[in-house]
């Protein structure tokens, strides 16, 4: 069998496996297109190639960047802002604060360093539940109602015939 020379970024992954060099996600040209030939129990194997274990290889590279892409994005925590929890729910950051305003969602202002504002701060439980069950009812408008509408029903009734 003829010695063959292995791809810079395969070489690179085995240094990593032997604890020398760091392991980089490769580019989806590196990926091979062979396929795995079973071995004689049924399990894929080295081709006589050598194609099996560059195969698996490209395979772990590309699974290890995934794993690490998906932990960067879902790093569970206790409180979230407004705009991370509008990423996580695929909405925009105003949304989100407006029903923080309205009450729609359950949020609480928490000091946020900027001097004296405050920021909505949303709960990872009150998240899951938004994305299981979706927002809370609108609740009434607080405050003084329109005194329009109230004046013009009180003077219809009160105006002698």
């Amino acid at each position: 069998m003829p010695h063959r020379t292995v791809p810079k970024a395969q070489s690179r992954w085995l240094q990593a496996a032997r604890g020398k060099a760091k392991v980089r996600p490769m580019k989806a040209s590196y990926v091979s297109t062979e396929q795995v030939v079973p071995d004689q129990h049924g399990a894929p194997g080295p081709s006589q190639n050598g194609a099996g274990l560059q195969q698996v290889i490209c395979r772990l590279t590309r699974i290890e960047a995934m794993v690490t892409t998906l932990v960067e994005q879902r790093q569970i925590q206790d409180w979230y802002g407004t705009a991370a929890a509008a990423k996580i729910l695929s909405k925009s950051a105003y949304s989100v604060r407006e029903w923080c305003r309205l009450g729609r969602v359950h949020a609480e202002k928490r000091s946020s360093g900027r001097g004296r504002s405050k920021e909505w701060m949303i709960s990872h439980e009150e998240l899951m539940r938004i994305k299981s069950e979706g927002l809370l009812p609108q609740r009434p408008p607080q405050g003084r109602p329109s005194s329009r509408t109230e004046t013009s029903a009180c003077t219809f009734a009160a105006s002698p015939p």
